[in-house]
């Protein structure tokens, strides 16, 4: 009965070595004890910016599938060689069509090993790896003072095991082989066998890939350990065979022994038989059973006769003579048997050594032609790719001169644009910057007309100013002499507030709704404190309110508040409201002669109410008399001067014919003259 073969490889790394155990007809249960699991992306970190200097270590196929896909374009780009554990991982790297080495050695000391990891003294070594494993390799790697750095991009976690049914299958086998590929993985075995006959199942054997997970199998109790080449699959099928053949050499030595305890050698029989015979020279009176009546029978002793020795003498010289002859025939027979024999066997090799000859002549012939096959299609190839690439090039320059003929005639064409345009306008840079500060010098007027603003005025004069420095162009002193009366003016011009004024109307225009415009109603009055004669009169009070709302009586003699409606009163507040609003609008439109009147009509009409809410119609008077006092209109400076300044230096330069200007200066001037108009003084009362 061949023994149950227990792998314990994660899941889907088990496929290619259950086949291979299926075809030796060994008996196989597969029981994942870890399980491979992918970080999130929360959880995986960043890929190492990688360099052309980097040496890139895969520790494993799962390493290899999960590192993969976030370090491809670095390897790819600054074209590292990898370096792999095994054949496995280095088969996942092959598939992308990347360069791999692996060591002969497939663990951590065959990768030291390797060339390529001699001289990494101040290098950058990444182990791409999962959680925990391979510390050797990363501390021997620093011993030789290189930059270690571990992406680890996967976990191995514990796998769910059935244990009753793993405890039943183990029953039926008498004879176990467990396989263990890790630190991790042979604790997770024993942890599992120790809950089902663990110290009987210890004794089994066990496979391991390397020397240090023995020694951690054997700190476990372990007792049968066999330890591979390393963890492929072949080197764990070349363990297993090893081990089955001294199992069976065992058992051979044992049966043997067996059977010569059962079965003794013949050699040891003859003489206890020897012993138990009568002797062969008896007198014939000695196989008597008993002595004849009343004869008293003695015996003595008899010396051994001369015949009896002869016929010993005559006895071993018939046997060396059959030795003789037995061995003589044995000789015959063997020449006659064993030298055809050899003959046939020497001839079968020589004719095997002529085959083999034969063999390796036609391989090597085979390599020859394989290889002068392969030389004439790398000739072929390079002949073809050196014409292609030929081709490319003359393409590439056709294509080139194609594109600097087209850029010339560019080149040209915008020459012959910029020599039209220069023509055509005639000017240079200073005519523009004069023209600019024209410009300025009339919208800053325009500014002041306007709106007043006599910061944004200023700060345009001096850009004006500006301009007209960068010019430095003595025939524009006396616009910059002009510019600078200007701005003095406007440096004495009163600011109004306007934000300061709106505000101040909005505040009062919240106080007309405050202010009482009509009698209060009576409040009623308590019956308990009056007489007869006020309890009628307030009955008469209320009669003569309730008759009230079917007919109102007006007297002229009577005040304007007792004889007001609610909706008087409504209509009162929006008139004073409107009044406070409009001088409000007059105010930020600069409208002096709007402002006075509306404060004032504001001032008569609240006046009105004086009797009925004296502290709050004082409060608005005084609020009204102090801004009735701002004139919020004051004047201010035209620039005619600076803009007719500037307009007689431009006409002049135009006129010179030194400095040409672009088109004619007439419109210019008439465009100055026009927007001043009649507007050449702003009063303070807001006219023209």
């Amino acid at each position: 009965m061949k023994p149950l073969v227990v792998l314990t490889r994660p899941e889907g790394d088990n496929t290619r070595l259950q086949a291979a155990l299926a075809a030796q007809h060994y008996d196989v249960h597969i029981q994942p004890l870890l399980k491979i699991a992918p970080f999130s992306e929360s959880e995986l970190r960043d890929p190492p910016e990688l360099r052309g200097d980097d040496v890139c270590i895969f520790i494993s196929a799962n390493a290899a599938r999960m590192g993969l896909p976030t370090l491809m374009g670095g390897l790819v780009e600054q074209r590292i060689v990898s370096l792999a554990v095994g054949p496995r991982t280095a088969a996942v790297i092959e598939a992308e069509g990347l360069p791999v080495v692996t060591p002969k050695q497939m663990d951590s000391e065959g990768l030291l090993a390797l060339p390529e990891l001699e001289q990494v003294k101040g290098r950058r070594v990444i182990i791409v790896k999962g959680e925990g494993g391979r510390e050797a390799l990363a501390q021997e790697l620093e011993a030789r003072e290189a930059q270690v750095e571990e992406y680890v991009c996967y976990r191995r976690e514990s796998a769910a095991i059935d244990i009753d049914g793993l405890c039943a299958t183990f029953a039926d086998y008498p004879v176990i082989i467990f396989q263990a590929n890790s630190g991790q993985t042979l604790t997770a075995l024993s942890q599992a066998l120790a809950q089902c006959q663990g110290a009987t199942l210890l004794q089994q054997r066990l496979i391991v890939p390397s020397q240090r997970v023995a020694d951690e199998a054997q700190a476990l109790g372990w007792q049968r350990i066999v330890v591979a080449e390393s963890a492929s699959d072949e080197a764990f099928l070349a363990a297993l065979c090893e081990e089955g053949d001294m199992e069976a050499t065992t058992s051979n030595a044992q049966s043997e022994a067996d059977a010569d305890q059962q079965n003794p050698s013949t050699d040891s029989a003859e003489p206890s038989r020897a012993t138990s015979d009568p002797a062969p020279h008896a007198a014939p009176g000695d196989n008597d059973s008993s002595p004849a009546p009343g004869v008293r029978k003695q015996s003595s002793p008899s010396a051994p006769s001369p015949s009896s020795s002869g016929s010993r003498s005559g006895f071993a010289g018939v046997l060396f003579f059959v030795l003789v002859v037995l061995l003589g025939g044995i000789g015959s027979a063997g020449y006659l048997w064993l030298w055809p024999t050899w003959q046939a066997q020497s001839a079968a090799v020589v004719k095997m050594t002529q085959q083999l000859d034969a063999l390796k002549a036609a391989d090597l012939d085979l390599r020859n032609r394989l290889a002068e096959q392969l030389e004439r299609q790398a000739i072929d190839f390079d002949q073809r790719a050196t014409q292609q690439m030929t081709t490319q090039l003359a393409d590439q320059a056709r294509e080139r001169a194609d594109f600097e003929e087209q850029q010339r005639r560019m080149a040209d064409r915008l020459d012959r644009l910029d020599i039209r345009l220069a023509r055509l306008t005639a000017t240079d840079r200073r005519a523009w910057l004069a023209n600019e500060a024209a410009f300025v010098v009339r919208l800053a007027a325009q500014r002041l007309l306007v709106a007043r603003d006599v910061n944004a005025a200023q700060a345009l004069l001096n850009n004006a100013d500006a301009l007209l420095s960068e010019v430095d162009d003595p025939r524009f002193e006396a616009a910059r002499t002009a510019l600078a009366r200007d701005l003095s003016d406007l440096r004495s011009a009163p600011r109004i507030d306007s934000v300061g004024l709106y505000a101040r109307f909005a505040a009062l225009v919240a106080q007309v709704d405050a202010v009482n415009v009509g009698l209060a109603p009576l409040a009623p009055a308590n019956s308990s404190s009056q007489d007869w004669l006020g309890r009628a009169e307030a009955g008469w009070q209320a009669a003569l309110s309730k008759l009230s709302r079917y007919l109102v009586v007006r007297r002229r003699d009577a005040e304007l508040s007792r004889l007001m409606t609610p909706d008087g009163e409504t209509l009162v507040r929006q008139n004073l409201r409107l009044l406070l609003e409009q001088a409000q609008m007059a105010a930020l439109a600069h409208h002096q002669a709007l402002y006075d009147a509306s404060l004032a009509r504001s001032a008569v009409f609240i006046a009105e109410f004086e009797v009925f809410d004296s502290t709050r119609t004082q409060a608005i008077q005084a609020e009204i008399d102090a801004l009735a006092a701002i004139n919020i209109a004051p004047t201010l400076p035209n620039l005619l001067d600076s803009r007719a300044a500037i307009a007689d230096a431009l006409r002049a330069i135009g006129s010179s014919g030194t400095t040409p200007i672009g088109g004619s200066t007439a419109p210019l001037a008439s465009t100055t003259e026009a927007s001043d108009g009649s507007n050449s003084t702003v009063d303070s009362r807001g006219g023209q």
